[in-house]
């Protein structure tokens, strides 16, 4: 996680972080950020990946069940401009791919010094590995990780204490 008064920082988030770093986490800092790929683990490796997406769900009491589902699949599923609106609103990357070539992932954001973060965005898109199981201990492990940064980010531990913090508990959590 960034930390405002330090010349280098990191983060490994998703395309919605750049809305919240602009908005309320970093607003005063336009043009010291960049996007780029994540680490490789190992060289040579994947560097990209993907943790999280949208669910849909209607409830089996809806009283119109085929209409709530006929709503999703024309409003949120395949429909371009909503994709793109979400992405331009909130930073949603669009499932759909025939949405990249769109003029709004070729502009310069001047937040990232210019940078075409979302073009960025949908090159490390199509190198995602296929889709991978979680296992059972991941939300464990992403709740220690998500405390760690949060602690951090209020400048409450240092990023060495906030690693080895988050590290401890699910060594801990594991035995």
């Amino acid at each position: 996680m960034a930390s405002l008064d330090k010349p280098v920082a990191s983060l490994v988030e998703a395309s919605w972080m750049d809305v919240f770093l602009k908005s309320w986490i970093a607003p005063g800092t336009a043009g010291k950020w960049g996007v780029a790929e994540m680490p490789a683990f190992k060289a040579g490796e994947t560097r990209a990946a993907n943790d999280g997406g949208s669910a849909f769900v209607i409830p089996a009491q809806t009283k119109n069940a085929e209409a709530a589902k006929a709503f999703v699949e024309f409003a949120m599923l395949n429909n371009e401009k909503y994709q793109l609106g979400s992405l331009a609103l909130s930073g949603f990357m669009p499932s759909l791919k025939s949405t990249y070539d769109d003029p709004l992932f070729l502009g310069g954001d001047s937040y990232f010094a210019g940078q075409q973060v979302r073009q960025t965005y949908a090159d490390v898109n199509g190198k995602i590995p296929s889709a991978t199981v979680y296992g059972p201990d991941y939300r464990m492990m992403n709740s220690s990780v998500a405390t760690a940064i949060q602690k951090f980010a209020t400048g409450s531990i240092s990023a060495a204490d906030a690693l080895k913090g988050a590290a401890d508990e699910i060594k801990a959590n594991l035995q």
